[in-house]
């Protein structure tokens, strides 16, 4: 079960102007209505809004097959008893959220309108997929569906697994190459912000941590680039008992060398 929900008056207002039902997963959970509705019949029903979710984020076509779904969220019934648990969720859903928001294709596959549900993930993947790395980022609010967990559904729990992870790449990847076009257009507390976001979210990635302790380094903040190699260093000695790559102890000993430079001639002055 979960409890975490965001029902702030920026959801609501955009549910209001785009005319369909704001479904939030990254960061905080909602679901908003048009008319700024939260629909927290719907958020109640943990198996059935995982659903949506599951649904809205279908890939590739938009649609899921009813096998699938079967197997994922009632792997336990016998088929006859899936079969209606399913049909069941999809009338309280499209008894909520309108009859043309849960869409199908023939008899065997399921989706979701996106003109009748806009969700958060969604955008993200779109805007990734178009190279429009600052709205990616702004999309990006954090782990999808953080905190959330239903029970006998072990297919859903690795669906999420997975999807976490993917959206969580995603969004690194968006901030690294948004702070790579802030760094050209001069904007070096803008890029240094992203290129952080970009290392935090992918913590465990010497690639993006070695990224912005270069930026930091070029403008001039070798303590901040040597403190971000510490932290680095300690996560990866804390959690896997293991040290920083070749090219990160290169790189560490690069910014040392020239901190140390830098300190000389401040003496000798």
């Amino acid at each position: 079960m979960w409890t975490k929900l965001n029902t702030g008056n920026a959801v609501s207002s955009t549910a209001k102007s785009m005319g369909a039902t704001i479904l939030t997963t990254l960061g905080s959970i909602a679901l908003v209505a048009p008319d700024g509705r939260e629909l927290r019949a719907v958020l109640q029903q943990p198996k059935r809004f995982a659903l949506l979710v599951h649904l809205a984020l279908a890939q590739p076509g938009g649609f899921v097959r009813r096998e699938r779904m079967l197997a994922m969220f009632w792997p336990e019934s016998d088929e006859s008893h899936a079969r209606d648990a399913l049909n069941s969720s999809v009338r309280f859903l499209r008894r909520e959220l309108g009859d043309e928001a849960i869409v199908s294709r023939g008899d065997s596959e399921l989706g979701v309108s996106a003109e009748h549900i806009e969700c958060d993930a969604v955008q993200l993947l779109a805007a990734f997929a178009e190279q429009r790395h600052h709205d990616a980022v702004s999309w990006h609010g954090g782990p999808l569906l953080d905190g959330f967990h239903i029970s006998g559904a072990a297919g859903f729990s690795d669906w999420l697994d997975s999807e976490r992870v993917r959206l969580r790449d995603i969004g690194a990847t968006s901030s690294r190459r948004y702070a790579e076009v802030l760094a050209k257009s001069g904007d070096a507390d803008g890029a240094a912000r992203h290129f952080r976001i970009a290392a935090d979210l992918a913590p465990y990635d010497e690639g993006a941590t070695r990224r912005l302790v270069e930026f930091l380094a070029e403008v001039g903040d070798r303590a901040g680039a040597l403190h971000e190699l510490a932290k680095l260093t300690e996560r990866l000695a804390n959690e896997f008992d293991a040290s920083p790559s070749p090219d990160t102890r290169l790189l560490l000993e690069r910014v040392r060398h020239a901190l140390a430079a830098r300190d000389s001639r401040t003496s000798g002055n």
